[in-house]
Parts: C-alpha cells; sequence; structure tokens
C-alpha cells in the first residue's frame, strides 16, 4: 500500500511531515507501506494520482472526500469529482459529514 501525498505541505503548527497521521494509524492496524511524496509540477491533482496508480499497477485508490463552497466546485471541480469521472480504476471513497 502507498501513502500519496501530491505538493506536500508541511504542517507548520504541528511540524509533522503530511501524511503521518494515516501512515502511523495504518501501520497500528499491520498494514504494511510506503509514504510516497510527489510533485504535481503543474499537473491537475487527478491527473497526478491517476498516473501513478497506473505506473505503479495499483488495483485500487482510495481516499476520503469533502466537498467545498458550491460556486468554487462548479468553478473548478474537484478532485474527487475528476477521479469518479476519469479513473479507469475502482476507488474505495470515504465521506464525513
Amino acid at each position: 500500500m502507498t501513502v500519496l501525498i501530491v505538493d506536500p505541505q508541511p504542517n507548520i503548527p504541528a511540524g509533522e511531515e503530511p501524511g503521518v497521521e494515516v501512515a502511523m494509524f495504518l501501520l497500528r492496524h499491520g498494514v504494511r507501506l510506503t509514504v510516497d511524496p510527489v510533485q504535481s509540477h503543474g499537473r491537475a491533482i487527478p491527473e497526478v494520482i491517476l498516473k501513478y496508480a497506473a505506473s505503479h499497477n495499483h488495483d485500487v485508490i482510495v481516499l476520503g472526500s469533502y466537498s467545498h463552497a458550491r460556486a468554487r466546485e462548479i468553478m473548478l471541480g474537484g478532485v474527487t469529482r475528476s477521479l469518479l469521472a476519469q479513473s479507469p480504476i475502482p476507488l474505495l471513497i470515504s465521506t464525513e459529514r
């Protein structure tokens, strides 16, 4: 399993690297994983995720979903929406209400 971090930005207040919390949670449950920070270099985040998953032969993409203001989503779209529309790889999506 890979925890993919696209364009990681350090969490300044806590001083932890992005992905540490989810990696520690998974490790406590016996999941063997790697954390891979990658740069998008201006490419769309969904494109980065899909190309990474395909090039590493991953068979499912697991992601969390949350929404932004309706106007922003209509104008800019969203990673979740784009992955739902474009992914040839099955998605497992967790949402929080």
